[in-house]
């Protein structure tokens, strides 16, 4: 039985049990997810991570592949951003994740048509004395 084994594995022919082998629906199926090189799938999503200081509030924009800031009140803060992609030119909805920063970081403007498709992102650090924020906008065509 092993040589006839090792003979018809040299034929390509399979003897694998039919009870082993995955059904053919189950072999063949794959989503068009799955298909699809990671620069298409990722296309349609993007994020921009920001971190800097911030000593009470602070507005960040985003548009396209640009940010600034703008002090509401206290000291002028700074930060920097890194864009996966830039922000396109039509109505996306965003979120917000912070991961550091001991005040409040949401989302005030939503890029649209009538803000020039800019995030805006407010900062609020109430305590006395700066501190150092960061967060990730996300967004799904």
């Amino acid at each position: 039985m092993k040589t006839l084994t090792t003979v018809l594995c040299l034929l390509g022919v399979s003897i694998m049990p039919s009870f082993m082998a995955p059904p053919a629906a189950f072999a063949q199926r794959e989503t068009a997810h799955q298909r699809q090189p990671d620069s298409l799938r990722n296309r349609n999503r993007g994020s921009i991570s920001w971190s800097g200081h911030v000593d009470q509030v602070m507005d960040v924009s985003f548009q396209q592949g640009r940010t600034w800031t703008k002090r509401i009140n206290g000291r002028k803060g700074s930060g920097e951003a890194v864009f996966s992609t830039s922000i396109p030119r039509k109505s996306v909805h965003m979120t917000v994740n912070q991961s550091l920063g001991r005040g409040k970081v949401s989302i005030e403007e939503q890029p649209s048509r009538s803000n020039g498709y800019t995030c805006v992102v407010r900062i609020a650090d109430r305590r006395s004395g700066g501190d150092q924020y960061k967060f990730t906008l996300t967004w799904d065509n």
